[in-house]
C-alpha cells in the first residue's frame, strides 16, 4: 500500500511539472541559463525572495546570477547559470522553502540547444 501510494504521488508530481514547463515554455531563456522546476509554489505561500535567498543561502551562488522565478500553484520556475555543478545541485534537493523540498529538477525547452557530457566529449542535441 505505501509503494502504491508513493507512484502515485510521483506521478502527479511529474503531470505538475510537466503542466509548469508547458506554461513557462515561452518565456525566453537568457543566454548561459538552465531553466528549474522547483516543487514549491503559490500553495505554499512561497515569495520570490524566499527562493532567491534560499539558493543563494544553499548553494553559495551570489543572487544576481538567480535569473527569472515564475510561481504556479503549486511549483514554479527558476533560472539558473547553466552547468552547475552536481554537489550544488544534490544540495538544492533536499532544501527546504516555506515549508516544502525543493526537489529541484532541470527542465528541458524544446528548441533550445541543450548540451550533454556523452562518454568524455561534449554533444549538441536540439530538443
Amino acid at each position: 500500500p505505501k509503494e502504491a501510494q508513493k507512484r502515485v504521488v510521483q506521478a502527479k508530481e511529474a503531470q505538475k511539472r510537466e503542466h509548469s514547463q508547458k506554461k513557462h515554455k515561452n518565456i525566453p531563456l537568457p543566454r548561459g541559463m538552465e531553466r528549474f522546476s522547483i516543487a514549491v509554489g503559490h500553495e505554499h505561500g512561497v515569495k520570490p525572495g524566499e527562493i532567491v535567498g534560499a539558493i543563494a543561502s544553499e548553494a553559495g551562488l551570489d543572487s544576481k546570477f538567480i535569473g527569472n522565478i515564475t510561481i504556479s500553484g503549486n511549483s514554479s520556475t527558476v533560472d539558473l547559470p547553466r552547468e552547475m555543478p552536481n554537489a550544488i545541485f544534490k544540495i538544492l534537493k533536499k532544501t527546504r522553502v516555506a515549508g516544502q523540498q525543493l526537489d529541484i529538477e532541470k527542465l528541458i525547452i524544446p528548441g533550445k540547444m541543450q548540451y550533454k557530457k556523452n562518454m568524455g566529449k561534449t554533444d549538441v542535441q536540439n530538443r
